[in-house]
């Protein structure tokens, strides 16, 4: 069994990229598009449904729904993309982030990609075509993986990434993108060694400086994180084996809050929970009863923000005590003004917030 990667140069549009999705299936059959960032999957999916047919269902899977919305959508995800195809739509797009790399037995007749690094678009394409017992639309009968590349010349330099960059390596996006820049079959499982080490091993001119500063990066970080402890290098590598550690954040953003250092040595997010009104004022007053902790949990979801957007606000607090220790709970359901941001919580869309000017 192989996959076959298809590299398709274009800048992120995502215009373009819901155009080749609706396209895809024109003619049936069902594909996901995996990007790096709640942000790129929020854009897409919203391109996808302004001009979706009936027929087509389209789904947003990505890690900023509330633990109780996720759990939804997840279950609507296997419900249409799983093992079993009774319930499976003539026409369906995902648009999903790294939530479904793992774990989730999903299976695509086609896969649209944002460049990652390469074991990162194997995981990912376990999910095309991973029941093969099962006959594929027309147009689909080949396992088809189409990964998005930067236009332009090749030459290494980091913007080149865009935001994609503050959630993985961007020599690692390099070398990937090197190694996939013809159209590619994959055997699987024996290509799968040969092809991670490649990538992760391969240092050229135009990368030698990113690859310097990366090891020493990575080295510092986790000497750091160890209490100033060396790591001892790999003897059949060429990296220490903790500098060979890709960065991934699955919750970027696209602005400074995913450019924050912490992300790499720590997780610098924290976690929100939605309530009523009537609720919120009442946990202000008295602890949440056992009965309730529950409930509340399932109304939260891990944000990348600053804590200081939630702090001196009359709509905000930050539980100090029991299980839900340190969870910030919100004045609402749907709308909180901070003052600092505006928060959104949009059961199709996800979490959102703005800073305001």
């Amino acid at each position: 069994f192989y996959y076959r990667f298809v590299p398709v140069r274009m800048e992120y549009d995502p215009v373009k990229i819901s155009n080749m999705a609706s396209a895809a299936v024109k003619e049936g059959g069902c594909i996901a598009v995996m990007v790096n960032t709640v942000a790129h999957a929020q854009e897409i999916y919203q391109k996808i449904t302004e001009h979706a047919d009936e027929e087509t269902m389209v789904l947003l899977f990505h890690s900023r729904f509330t633990m109780k919305r996720r759990a939804e959508i997840e279950k609507k995800c296997i419900s249409a993309f799983g093992a079993d195809r009774s319930k499976r739509p003539k026409k369906g797009i995902l648009i999903a982030t790294q939530v479904v790399e793992q774990s989730i037995d999903l299976d695509f007749d086609g896969m649209i990609s944002e460049l990652a690094p390469v074991d990162l678009l194997l995981q990912r394409a376990g999910r095309l075509h991973r029941h093969r017992e099962h006959n594929r639309p027309k147009g689909f009968e080949e396992p088809i993986f189409r990964v998005l590349l930067p236009s332009g010349e090749m030459k290494f330099n980091e913007e080149r990434y865009g935001p994609s960059r503050f959630v993985y390596d961007p020599f690692l996006l390099y070398n990937t993108e090197e190694f996939l820049k013809e159209d590619k079959a994959i055997r699987i499982p024996e290509d799968i060694r040969g092809t991670v080490e490649t990538v992760y091993s391969t240092v050229t001119e135009e990368n030698r400086d990113a690859w310097v500063q990366r090891s020493m990066r990575g080295i510092l970080e986790t000497t750091r994180a160890k209490g100033c402890t060396w790591p001892a290098p790999e003897p059949d590598s060429f990296f220490p084996l903790e500098s060979t550690v890709y960065y991934d954040v699955a919750d970027s953003e696209d602005d400074f809050e995913a450019a924050e250092a912490a992300t790499r040595l720590g997780d610098n997010s924290i976690r929100i929970a939605f309530c009523d009104e009537a609720d919120f004022d009442r946990y202000r007053r008295e602890a949440v009863q056992p009965g309730e902790q529950k409930e509340v949990y399932l109304q939260s979801v891990s944000v990348r923000m600053h804590q200081s957007m939630l702090e001196d606000s009359n709509n905000t607090f930050r539980i100090s005590n029991g299980k839900l220790f340190g969870i910030w709970l919100l004045r609402g359901k749907e709308l909180i003004d901070t003052g600092s941001c505006i928060i959104q919580n949009d059961s199709e869309l996800g979490v959102r917030w703005e800073v305001k000017k």
